[in-house]
Formats: structure tokens, C-alpha cells, sequence
């Protein structure tokens, strides 16, 4: 199945347009995907030596064909009709991209990823070299991964009787905090979690907000070899399949409450009002308006603060360009990042109006309606209306903030390191997520600890419960993951009748950059930046700030409606998303019904809690895995030399990124230019003509 064609135009200009469209015209139905990836190259190429020009339009060149040649990859067909060039997301030659049993899909993907990650090692490569060899008093990182002889021999000894599974593999967790030292081998903990984690064949990718990083380790071993890593970090806000599980999606909420009667209805309703007037609590409003205002908005105090977001974004963006354009020295940096005080004032004086705007605007609809005459004859076609969609949405998305970033936490790295790949130790890793342990650990660690944002827009310090009732992931592919298939801890390890289950919720659509490079990402930068960086990744400008400059970039450099520009960040691979509930009132605990979780086991005895997982693991999995007798041998063939890092950086191919500069003298003035020669020099910039 094809998907529509989407028109791709860049905004060029004069000869970069001609050449632009010179170029695309080579590309037909019929052209393979390799030669249209070899004609953006050679476009990139001319920009970057041959072309010396009209700087800006030399950046936006640039920029249009790296954003071309990086959907190409992703799997988007492009054919040149007509004077326009058609992009579209298909299928890949001929199969359907969702086709479980198709090879092409893996081998597609890791493709897209391997620049990326390659791109990264390279920029890693003296934190490589010093891990791989520490020096004095430190040993190796290499001692930490165990060898395939030894391990094949321990587990062996299980499956001849000699000794008990309990002694032949002894998993724990261990937190990572900064600064702490690994008693075996004297690298920091944090280092070492983050050397193996440049053995993901997944780019690493930095978010910020709360983080919470793991080594699985194998007492039995006698260096405590690293068994897997997991990670956990903040949710992403909106995965709409989870939030249809969750119960915070308003359409998931619409197709419930027609189902019930009035009187339940209105009590929906109210609750509602309960989720909108707890999110206007959290909002510093006091030089945004009035408390009678915020008591019986009108629509009037509304759009006043629409406007009011709007001019504090307009101070933002000239604050930014004023930072370029002045002295560095002497603005005052906010703690933030890298932007000044002022316009981080200014940034959550946008949020704040936006926001108490939106939460108004809903508590005024629902309010109105709760309280009219007719309420058993209207609430049902307010529900259909776009009113009441906007209002719902409002009331939900008021209690999911509330949540997304203290309750909830994503499991975005979980997996075995080799050879316990082959003993299922990722199934290990995934359970272990789930423990008593990480349940404890989130609730010392953030306990105390205010929320930046919340902070910042109540104007003084908001400390959330940190109780953990939720952890989600995604699979690396459609195809499915091996390590959540089935993996379910059973209730009766705590005398209970409450499942521990990695559900599957659904799919994601297919929305993300993984697919963009690094290179890509720096060009639209600087294709885009108007002198100064519009996006800043600054906790609180936004989430995925990748996504955020891709999406802006796209309609800065191509003549498209929002909805092409929004397809344009679509890649070919959906992926499936899993969740975890973790307490048996998760739902209710997030809807606001219940005000604390009710855990599937004492969360105080947190250590016996975790070994009960790790002793299920062992009689479940682990005890099956060794009937199976090909693992041997792929345990013993494991190169541990071969895994460390440093062999798979390519040290002949350096990756770098160079930006385009303004030719640095005048080109000399040749009068005998006329006619169209010298309307393509106009266009070359002013240094062309004096």
C-alpha cells in the first residue's frame, strides 16, 4: 500500500532553485533508491566545494538535500512529474513494511541507525580508548564482560548436576550514582554503563529530566561480570495507545461515558473540573491576571492571555538574538541551560499564559455545562462537539502532567550484554524493571526532589509523589520483541492475585528521527537558525528537541501545509508499545481516584522482593534455556575480543561536519556578463555586484 503523495518543494531561490529542480528531474518511478541516495550526494558535495555564493541559500541547499537524501534511506520513494518532485511513504520493494517475516525490515533499520551510531563513536573514541585501557590501579572494561569459555563451563555444571542453578548465575541490580567507583575494577559506574551502552546497535540520544540507569551484574562471576543494562527515564507525553489504556485519551473517555447515565455522567464531568482546577493551581497566574478571572473567565480573559503567550514568545526569540549580537560576558545564564535569565523568564511566561489560557478555556466549557438546565439533553452532543472534544482533552492532558514525570517512568535501554544474550538474560533485565528495587530506588532518589517545570511555573518549589506505578517501552522493530513476549511475573511469587504483565498496547505511527543523522540535525540548524538557536535544548522549551527542530525546519525550508510537514517526520517502522502496571489501583491511582498506590508486595522489603523476581527468572527461563544445547557452543564461540568497542569504529572513516562560510574576497566584476548569466550572478548574493 502506497501512502499519498506529498509535493516536495524547497524554498530556493534563483540558480539553487534550478539546479534544485535539474537535479530531481533525473529521478523517475523506475529510479533505484541507491542512485537517487548518490545524486543527493553529489548535490551536497557541489555545495559544500564547488558553490562559493550566497551564503543562505548555500545553508538551505545544503540542508534540503541531507533532509531528501535521509528520508530516501528511511524509505520514502520520490518521483519527479511535472515540474514537481512527489515523496511518498511506501512499502519496501514491494513487501509490506509490516511484514513479520520479511528480513528487509531489520536489515532497513539498523541501516538508518548505523550512521548515527558511527557518527557517535567516533566522537567517543578517547572515552573508548581509556576504558578499554584505564592504566594504572584501574583494570580494563574488558574484565567486566564475561568469557564465553567460562560462563559455557559454569552453566554447564547445572545441566550435568554437579551444582545448583542458584550458584551457577547470580544476577542483582545495581543503581548507578555519580561518582561511584566499581570495588573490581575502579571505573566509575556511570562509565561503565555508558560504554556498554555504545554497544546498542540504537544512537544514543540524551534527554533530560529524571534518570534512572542500571547494571545487571553476575556475582558468580568472579570480576561480577555486567549481565545487561537498563534504563529508565522520563515517559514521553503522548503515545496515544497508552493513553487509551490509562484511560486519558478524550475520545477513549467520549466512547466510555455515552455508555453511562446521566447522573453518572455529570459526576464524570465534575471530575473533570477536579483535574482542570488542580492544574490552574499549579500556575503562577499572579501577574498573568486576577484571581477573579481565573474564578469566572470569560472569553475575553482568555484570548488576553493567548495574546499575552504570544508577545512573551516574541520577547524570547529577540532576548536569543540579542545574546548573539551582544555580550556574552555579561548576561546572566540561566540554570537551565544555555540561554540567559531573561529569556527563561520569558520562555515560562509563555508556558504559563498558554497553559492557564487552555485550562480555562476548558473549566469555562465544562463548567457551563455542568451547570446548565438541559445538562441530560446536551451533554451528549457537547461530547461530539469540537468544544467539548477541546474541553475534555483539556481536563485530561491537566491530569496527565500532573503524572507523566513523577508516577510513570520509560524503559528506553533494557537488554542483555553478551554472551548472557543466549542464557535470556534481556527477559531478565526487562522483570527486573519492574522489581521492588527500582520501585524503592525512584522513591529515594526523587522523593524530595522538585519538579523543574512544575517549579517554574507555580513560581516556587513543587515536590510530587514519587510512587512508581508504571513503567512503558517500546520494541526496537513492528516484528515484535522476543524479550516482552510472554513475559509476565505471576501474582502467587507474592501471594497475591495481581499479574505483573508486559501488555501490549498497541502501535506507535511511525512518528521520530531516528531516522535523521547527525548531520542532517547540524545542517537544519544551521539552515534555520537566523543567527541564533531557536531551539536550545533547555529542559522546558519542549519535549524532543530533535523532533521540534525537524518539524520547524520543515516548514521554514519547504512550501507545504502543516499536515505535509508533519508527515514529513514519519519514518516506515511503527513500533509496538509495551507497559507494565506496577501497583493493582495504577489506573485509579492515576485518574485521581485513589490518592495512594497499593503495591503488588511490601515495597519495605524490597531486597527479598527483587531475589523472588530473580529466583522466578532462574525455575522460569534460565532452567529451560540450558535443555537447549546449541547455546553452548555460541557461548563458547563468543569473541570477547571481538565485542569491545574499539573494533567496530572505522578509524579510516572520520566523521566531521564542516559549516558553510562566506567566500572571503570579492569576486572581480566581468562586464561582458549579460542576459541570464547575469541574473543567475544577481542571485549569488550582494558580493557579486558592486
Amino acid at each position: 500500500m502506497i501512502n499519498r503523495e506529498i509535493p516536495f518543494r524547497p524554498r530556493l531561490e534563483g540558480e539553487f532553485r534550478v539546479r534544485f529542480y535539474n537535479a530531481a528531474s533525473e529521478i523517475t518511478e523506475k529510479t533505484p533508491t541507491l542512485t537517487i541516495a548518490r545524486i543527493a550526494e553529489r548535490e551536497i558535495e557541489w555545495v559544500e566545494k564547488d558553490c562559493q555564493y550566497n551564503i543562505e541559500q548555500r545553508k538551505k541547499y545544503r540542508a534540503v538535500w541531507f533532509l531528501f537524501r535521509d528520508l530516501i534511506r528511511a524509505s520514502w520513494k520520490a518521483c519527479y512529474r511535472n515540474g514537481v518532485i512527489y515523496m511518498s511513504l511506501p512499502t519496501l520493494n514491494g513487501t509490506d513494511m509490516h511484514d513479520t517475516t520479511s528480513p528487509e525490515v531489520k536489515a532497513l533499520l539498523r541501516s538508518w541507525m548505523s550512521e548515527s551510531r558511527h557518527e557517535r563513536l567516533v566522537g567517543y573514541t578517547d572515552f573508548i580508548n581509556r576504558m578499554e585501557n584505564p592504566g594504572t590501579n584501574k583494570q580494563s572494561i574488558a574484565a567486566l564482560i564475561a568469557d564465553g569459555d567460562e560462563l559455557e563451563k559454569r552453566i554447564k555444571r547445572v545441566h550435568t548436576g554437579e551444582i545448583a542453578i542458584e550458584a551457577a548465575v547470580q544476577p542483582y541490580l545495581q543503581l548507578v550514582r555519580e561518582n561511584d567507583r566499581d570495588v573490581f575494577t575502579g571505573l566509575k559506574t556511570s562509565e561503565i554503563w555508558r560504554y556498554f551502552r555504545l554497544t546498542w546497535s540504537t544512537p544514543v540520544e540524551t534527554t533530560p529530566g529524571r534518570t534512572m540507569q542500571y547494571l545487571i551484574r553476575d556475582a558468580a562471576h568472579p570480576m561480577h561480570a555486567v549481565m545487561g543494562i537498563a534504563s529508565l527515564e522520563n515517559c514521553a507525553v503522548q503515545i496515544t495507545c497508552r493513553d487509551d489504556y490509562i484511560g486519558w485519551n478524550q475520545k477513549a473517555f467520549i466512547e466510555r461515558i455515552v455508555t453511562v447515565d446521566n447522573d453518572r455522567a455529570k459526576e464524570e464531568f465534575k471530575q473533570l473540573l477536579v483535574y482542570l482546577e488542580d492544574g490552574i493551581d499549579g500556575i503562577d497566574y499572579s501577574e498573568l491576571c486576577t484571581a477573579m478571572v481565573v474564578k469566572n473567565p470569560t472569553d475575553t480573559d482568555i484570548q488576553l492571555l493567548l495574546d499575552e503567550a504570544s508577545n512573551a514568545e516574541q520577547n524570547r526569540q529577540q532576548l536569543l538574538r540579542n545574546e548573539v549580537e551582544g555580550d556574552v560576558d555579561d548576561i546572566e545564564k540561566s540554570e537551565l541551560g544555555s540561554i540567559s535569565i531573561d529569556a527563561e523568564r520569558a520562555l515560562y511566561r509563555r508556558k504559563r499564559a498558554e497553559q492557564l489560557a487552555r485550562l480555562l478555556s476548558a473549566k469555562k466549557a465544562i463548567r457551563d455545562l455542568i451547570n446548565a438546565e438541559n445538562f441530560n439533553e446536551i451533554w451528549i452532543d457537547f461530547c461530539k462537539s469540537e468544544t467539548g472534544n477541546s474541553a475534555i482533552r483539556g481536563a485530561l492532558v491537566a491530569q496527565k502532567t500532573k503524572h507523566i514525570g513523577s508516577s510513570m517512568m520509560e524503559l528506553n535501554v533494557c537488554g542483555a550484554i553478551p554472551p548472557y544474550n543466549e542464557i535470556l538474560g534481556g527477559k531478565l533485565v526487562a522483570l527486573l524493571a519492574t522489581s521492588p528495587q527500582v520501585i524503592h530506588d525512584y522513591k529515594e532518589r526523587y522523593a524530595d526532589k522538585a519538579s523543574e517545570i512544575a517549579s517554574r511555573l507555580k513560581g516556587m518549589p513543587v515536590c510530587r509523589p514519587a510512587d512508581l506505578v508504571y513503567v512503558g517501552t517500546t520494541s526496537l522493530y513492528y516484528v515484535g520483541s522476543s524479550q516482552y513476549n510472554r513475559l509476565k511475573m505471576p501474582g502467587s511469587i507474592f501471594n497475591t492475585d495481581f499479574d505483573i504483565v508486559w501488555k501490549k498496547l498497541g502501535m506507535t505511527i511511525g512518528f521520530g528521527t531516528m531516522h535523521i543523522s547527525k548531520a542532517t540535525t547540524m545542517s537544519l540548524t544551521e539552515a534555520t537558525s537566523d543567527g541564533f538557536n531557536r531551539i536550545n535544548h533547555v529542559f522546558g522549551e519542549g519535549a524532543s528537541p530533535k523532533m521540534r527542530l525537524l518539524t520547524m525546519s520543515i516548514r521554514e525550508l519547504l512550501e507545504s501545509t502543516n499536515e505535509d510537514s508533519k508527515d514529513f517526520s514519519k519514518h516506515a517502522m511503527s513500533r509496538i508499545v509495551y507497559g507494565a502496571c506496577l501497583a493493582e489501583n495504577t489506573f485509579d491511582y492515576l485518574l485521581g481516584k485513589e490518592s495512594k498506590p497499593k503495591y503488588y508486595t511490601d515495597m519495605a522489603d524490597y531486597v527479598s522482593g527483587t531475589q523472588k523476581i530473580i529466583d522466578f527468572w532462574r525455575n522460569r527461563w534460565l532452567k529451560s534455556r540450558l535443555n537447549y544445547e546449541p547455546i553452548y557452543r555460541r557461548i563458547r564461540d563468543f569473541d570477547k575480543q571481538g565485542f569491545l568497542v574499539s573494533n567496530q569504529i572505522d578509524e579510516d572513516e572520520e566523521w566531521s561536519f564542516s559549516k558553510l562560510e562566506e567566500v572571503p574576497h570579492m569576486p572581480t566584476n566581468d562586464e561582458t556578463k549579460t542576459g541570464l548569466q547575469f541574473v543567475r550572478d544577481f542571485y549569488r548574493g550582494s558580493s557579486a555586484y558592486d
